[in-house]
């Protein structure tokens, strides 16, 4: 009877779930021959593939001339590497938590949806949020994979809490800050500023919904922000490293300034649904009046992250993040403000029902905004959008992957542990030649873990894209004035052959011979240097960092599932 009953929940379960298969089915296709070439992608692979083969350091010499890899939170790079040890192909493993961390994320905003929508309507609102130019623009070129992952377990996190709140099972309240420390471990910024956004949004709008709630929703709180700092104490080395990290001169971005004219159009691809949500559901609580005067907590949160979304066009962000305004980028929050918009958007049409078929107004709202995110991949896709900002989110041209394999080999011959090598025009895809080899360059695609002080005030991103910024050249020279310092002896070009050939050659570099698309450019005369070995006994932060991540992820998992079957 017992196996009976387990079958069946079993059955209704997968039912109730197939529609995430399905999402599954057509997000990994996507993911492996799209997603993987998105601009972040290969620096996740990279930070991956450090702890497939170290797990416990803080160090990884292939980049900068070392750096710490605390600069960046570890629970999604952990993953990658989980898989990559099984695996063995970085590309494959991406594209896997890739497509998974995509529908994590709508399971997600289904499971939020339901604290205000019936189930079927939150599922149609998380296809809805999932098709948005925002998310889809995120997921397949940008490669935010960090961002899309943190922001399901906030999602999830606060559900669990409400849910806690309204019926006091303990086990709700322990999957909720696991949750909510899991996002920590994943996405710093997601983690202090969205996180905090969405249950402050969420417990004020259960509140109005739930006026009982209100006298011990302070209490619960504490005993939350408890368990989710015991929980997250893994990340204090991510702490140490912020609060000792460098200032660094701003390095331009085109989330900063969205309406100027030479970002316009990318803007208007990433961000017009959004706004067009946000204003379109505004209109309708306008029309209806006090039958939707309980959505005012999450259109507030809506309207609030799309302003930020604007970046600096407004003076919002400078009064609220100060300096740090300077050095966040803001598309971000648009892709936060997108799912609040649309559970306000739905929740507003449910308000009068008589007058709307809400399942086929959202599903012709799906097909709306899936018109519209094709057309913005497709312009994208041709690069004809990105004419007015250099260096590219999109590469112009992508190496290929027999180039770079190539590279890596030469490189891993000659480089060792005694030089140094940079590349020019590989865009992102060179972190790719340094999970290939164990090579090590000055360079690397993570400013915000550089310590070099030429560097950190160039303003640059990355040294590879230098002839497309305006001081780029400048920094160029710097660099190599100092090649011997650094033990750079080795100079792979594979574009502005014309523009770099004179500059090197007035340093000492000879092209030494030709590897596919790329030229290999080599000083004789540089001196090899000592590599500077940092201490890297494995302690108890070392320790707390390589396992509270998965720990806390995995039990999160564990209990959500018993969690389900109890019901």
């Amino acid at each position: 009877m017992k196996k009976l009953r387990l079958l069946e929940t079993l059955h209704n379960k997968f039912l109730q779930n197939l529609w995430l298969l399905i999402l599954i089915l057509l997000a990994f296709p996507l993911a492996l021959y799209i997603g993987v070439s998105g601009y972040d992608a290969p620096i996740h692979m990279f930070f991956g593939d450090h702890y497939a083969k170290s797990w416990f350091s803080f160090w990884d010499y292939r980049w900068y001339n070392g750096f710490n890899v605390a600069s960046y939170p570890p629970l999604i790079h952990q993953l990658l590497a989980l898989f990559e040890l099984i695996l063995r192909e970085p590309t494959l493993c991406y594209a896997l938590i890739s497509s998974i961390s995509i529908i994590f994320y709508a399971y997600a905003l289904a499971r939020y949806g339901k604290l205000f929508l019936e189930y079927n309507i939150s599922i149609l609102a998380s296809i809805a949020t999932i098709l948005t130019p925002a998310t889809m623009i995120s997921f397949l070129f940008y490669g935010h994979l960090t961002t899309i992952f943190s922001t399901a377990l906030a999602f999830l996190s606060s559900t669990f809490f409400i849910e806690y709140i309204k019926n006091h099972n303990y086990i709700k309240l322990v999957i909720s800050s696991l949750l909510a420390s899991a996002s920590i471990y994943s996405h710093h910024l997601t983690s202090m500023i969205f996180l905090p956004i969405l249950y402050a949004t969420t417990i004020i709008q259960t509140c109005l919904n739930h006026r009982a709630i209100y006298k011990k929703i302070l209490k619960e709180v504490f005993r939350l922000l408890f368990l989710i700092v015991l929980f997250s104490i893994g990340i204090y080395p991510f702490i140490e490293f912020t609060l000792n990290a460098p200032i660094q001169t701003e390095i331009p971005h085109w989330s900063r300034y969205p309406f100027n004219s030479g970002y316009l159009n990318l803007t208007v691809c990433y961000s017009f649904t959004t706004y067009s949500l946000v204003i379109l559901s505004i209109i309708i609580m306008i029309i209806k009046g006090k039958k939707t005067k309980t959505l005012i907590p999450l259109i507030s949160a809506a309207i609030f992250l799309t302003f930020l979304s604007m970046g600096l066009s407004t003076p919002l962000p400078q009064i609220i993040f100060q300096g740090y305004s300077k050095w966040l980028t803001y598309e971000r929050f648009a892709f936060w403000a997108t799912p609040l918009a649309i559970i306000t958007f739905s929740k507003a049409i449910m308000s009068n029902p008589r007058k709307f078929s809400i399942p086929w107004t959202l599903i012709l709202l799906i097909a709306l905004i899936g018109i519209i995110a094709v057309s913005a991949i497709l312009y994208l896709r041709t690069r004809t959008i990105m004419y007015g900002y250099k260096p590219t989110y999109l590469p112009f041209s992508i190496p290929e992957d027999k180039c770079i394999q190539a590279v890596a080999k030469f490189l891993d011959q000659n480089c060792g542990d005694s030089y140094r090598y940079l590349t020019l025009g590989f865009s992102t895809k060179a972190s790719i030649i340094s999970i290939l080899s164990n090579a090590k360059t000055i360079d690397g695609f993570y400013p915000t873990a550089r310590s070099d002080p030429l560097l950190t005030q160039s303003g640059i991103e990355s040294l590879d894209s230098i002839i497309h910024w305006s001081n780029g050249l400048k920094i160029l020279n710097a660099i190599l004035s100092k090649a011997d310092f650094y033990g750079l002896k080795y100079i792979i070009v594979r574009e502005h052959d014309n523009v770099y050939s004179a500059i090197l050659k007035a340093y000492g570099y000879k092209q030494n011979n030709q590897i596919y698309d790329a030229s290999i450019w080599i000083n004789e005369n540089i001196n090899s240097i000592e590599l500077k070995k940092q201490n890297e006994n494995l302690e108890i932060t070392s320790i707390l960092w390589g396992v509270m991540p998965l720990i806390t992820f995995m039990t999160s998992l564990v209990l959500m599932i018993i969690d389900a079957f109890k019901k």
